[in-house]
């Protein structure tokens, strides 16, 4: 595996849950072109960050089921956000992301698969099968 499908495949790790969550009937078996579509509610054939920001900050929403502003890890269970990466968004060290934080993964995430800066991922990322499934 190359270094930008790893890459690419943190990116829709960290955020790829969101469809799922918001979209419930999109399950994992769904093409790319049905994946770009939901990320991509302006249909350029592009996603931005703001777009990839919307789709995570639905997906905060509806983790974050006690209604305190945060996410702890309990909360954080289902998505495939590891320890090392909770804890590095965490830069207060009380056990929980508020959305701000939790943003952070997401934004870091983007960038490192935004290689060339363009400030959005393509369709084309899509479509050569670099995302995985939405199945988190």
């Amino acid at each position: 595996m190359t270094l930008r499908k790893l890459v690419l495949t943190a990116l829709m790790l960290g955020i790829a849950g969101t469809l799922t969550i918001v979209g419930p009937a999109q399950a994992a078996t769904h093409s790319a072109a049905e994946q770009m579509k939901a990320w991509d509610p302006d249909n350029d054939g592009t996603i931005d960050l703001a777009e990839a920001n919307n789709a995570a900050g639905a997906m905060f929403d509806s983790l974050e089921g006690d209604n305190d502003g945060t996410l702890d890890r309990k909360e954080m269970s289902s998505t495939k956000v590891d320890k090392k990466t909770f804890n590095k968004a965490d830069p207060d060290n009380d056990g929980t992301l508020t959305k701000d934080e939790y943003l952070t993964i997401v934004k870091s995430r983007f960038e490192a698969v935004d290689w060339v800066g363009s400030g959005t991922v393509s369709d084309r990322v899509f479509n050569a099968g670099d995302f995985p499934a939405f199945a988190v």
